[in-house]
C-alpha cells in the first residue's frame, strides 16, 4: 500500500531530514526502511541516501545534502515522498513561489471558511499545464484515495491574474469534509482531467474511510388501471406533488382522430402567443421603469444591451460611459457608485477585437471621499494604440468583471 509524507523544508535546507512514524489508517503499520534506498523523482532522476533510527525518529542522513545541492533549489520548498514497502521512494519537489518548466502539479494550502466556494490556482501551473490561454474550462477532478475514488465536475474562471476553481469546488468541500490550512496536492493528469490529494497537519495523507452515499432521487411511477369498453386510462403518479395525470386512449391506440389534433393544437398556438405577448410587454415595462429610475439617480447610460449593435460584445446588463483617455483611468464618482465598486477588486479591460489586459480597480481617497482608479491603465493604452485626448466608451459588464474599450476610429 502506497504511503505518503509531505512537509515543508526551510532554506537553507538542513543537512539530515526527519521522517515521521508512519500509520496509515487503511493499512496495518508501516515504517520507513533503515539503511540504504533509493529517492527517485518522476524523470527518473535517482540518488542514493541513508536513513536510520536514531531514538526513535527516523531521517535521511547521507546523500541528503547532494540531493539538494543537484535539484538546485534556492527558497523555500514544499516536498511529498510516495513510499511503498520493497519500492523505491518517490519524492516530488514544489518550490513556494515558482514552477520547474515541466511542472504539471500545484502543491499548496487550502483556504476553507465559512461561505468560501473557491480555491486560488496560481497562473503558472495551468500555463506550464498547457492552458496558455485559458479563460475558462470545465475539468474533471478526482480525488483517488478513497475505496471508491470521488470525482466531480469542477469550473476554472480567470479572476484578475490568477485562477480559481469555482462552481462545483464546495462539493469537494463537503464530499471530503476538508478544513482549513491543509495541504494539497493538485496533478494535471490528462486533457481536462485533475487529481487532487490532500495532507494533515502531521504530514500524513489523508484518506476516505468510506464514500458518503448521496440519496436517490425521487421516482416517477406508471400504474396501469383496468380496461373499460370506451378504452384504457394511463395514470402517472408523482410521489412529489401527488398529481395524477389522465391519458385517454382508444382502443385502437389513437389518442384523437384528425381534427381533433388541429384544433387542439391551434388553441396552444393562441394561447401561447397570448403569454408570450403578455411576457414581453412586463418585460418591456421592467426594462423601462429600470432605465428611467437610472436615469433619475445619476448622468450615466445603462443598457440592458439588447440592440443588434452590441451583439458582438455581449447581450448581459452593463454600464456604459465616455471617457477622454489620460495617462489615468479615473471613474465617474457617477458611474463608480452605480457599479457598487466599494473596494480593490480584479478587472480585466477588453477591446473590441476580444483581447484581454487584466488590472485591478484601486480604491483611493481623495479629500475624504472614495475614487477608483484602474492600475496600469497606461499600458493598456500603449499596448493598444489609443491616442491621449481621445474619446473612449466604456462598457462595464458586472457579472463578468470586465470592461470593454471602444475608442475612437473602431
Amino acid at each position: 500500500m502506497l504511503n505518503a509524507f509531505s512537509t515543508e523544508c526551510p532554506w537553507p535546507c538542513p543537512l539530515q531530514l526527519q521522517l515521521p512514524h508512519y500509520y496509515d489508517l487503511m493499512v496495518s503499520h508501516a515504517n520507513w526502511p533503515s539503511g540504504k534506498t533509493i529517492i527517485e523523482t518522476l524523470d527518473m532522476f535517482q540518488w542514493e541516501v541513508t536513513i536510520s533510527l536514531v531514538d526513535g525518529k527516523y531521517y535521511i542522513v547521507e546523500g541528503w545534502k547532494t540531493l539538494i545541492s543537484q535539484i538546485l533549489i534556492n527558497e523555500p520548498f514544499f516536498i511529498i515522498f510516495d513510499y511503498e514497502k520493497g519500492s523505491n521512494i518517490t519524492m516530488y519537489i514544489c518550490p513556494k513561489t515558482r514552477f520547474f518548466v515541466d511542472s504539471i502539479m500545484y502543491y499548496g494550502k487550502l483556504f476553507v471558511s465559512d461561505g468560501q466556494n473557491a480555491q486560488v490556482l496560481p497562473e503558472g501551473f495551468l500555463r506550464n499545464c498547457n492552458y496558455k490561454f485559458l479563460y475558462e474550462l470545465d475539468i474533471t477532478l478526482t480525488f483517488p484515495k478513497a475505496p471508491e475514488p470521488y470525482t466531480w465536475k469542477v469550473h476554472i474562471s480567470r479572476v484578475g491574474t490568477g485562477y480559481r476553481f469555482t462552481d462545483g469546488w464546495n462539493l469537494v468541500l463537503q464530499d471530503l469534509d476538508l478544513y482549513d490550512g491543509m495541504l494539497m496536492l493538485i496533478s494535471n493528469t490528462g486533457p481536462i482531467d485533475f487529481e487532487l490529494r490532500c495532507f494533515l497537519d502531521d504530514g500524513l495523507e489523508y484518506f476516505m474511510e468510506q464514500p458518503q452515499k448521496k440519496p436517490d432521487p425521487p421516482e416517477i411511477v406508471f400504474i396501469e388501471s383496468d380496461s373499460s369498453e370506451h378504452g384504457m386510462e394511463d395514470v402517472a403518479l408523482n410521489d412529489q406533488e401527488n398529481e395524477v395525470g389522465v391519458v385517454n386512449v382508444d382502443e385502437h391506440g389513437d389518442m384523437f382522430d384528425e381534427m381533433e389534433v388541429f384544433e387542439e393544437a391551434a388553441n396552444d398556438e393562441a394561447v401561447g402567443e397570448t403569454a408570450e405577448a403578455a411576457v414581453g410587454d412586463q418585460h418591456e415595462e421592467a426594462v423601462g421603469e429600470q432605465h428611467e429610475l437610472a436615469e433619475i439617480e445619476v448622468n450615466v447610460d445603462v443598457n440592458t444591451n439588447t440592440d443588434d449593435e452590441w451583439e458582438e460584445i455581449d447581450e448581459d446588463y452593463h454600464l456604459s460611459c465616455e471617457i477622454t483617455v489620460s495617462k489615468r483611468l479615473r471613474f465617474p464618482a457617477d458611474f463608480a457608485r452605480t457599479a457598487n465598486f466599494t473596494k480593490d477588486q480584479p478587472i480585466d479591460l477588453r477591446t473590441i477585437a476580444g483581447d484581454v489586459f487584466p488590472t485591478v480597480i484601486r480604491k483611493e481617497l481623495s479629500e475624504g471621499k472614495p475614487r477608483f482608479t484602474v492600475s496600469r491603465w497606461d499600458k493598456f493604452v500603449q499596448a493598444n494604440g489609443i491616442q491621449r485626448g481621445s474619446n473612449c466608451l466604456l462598457l462595464y459588464y458586472p457579472h463578468d468583471s470586465e470592461v470593454v474599450v471602444i475608442h475612437d476610429g473602431e
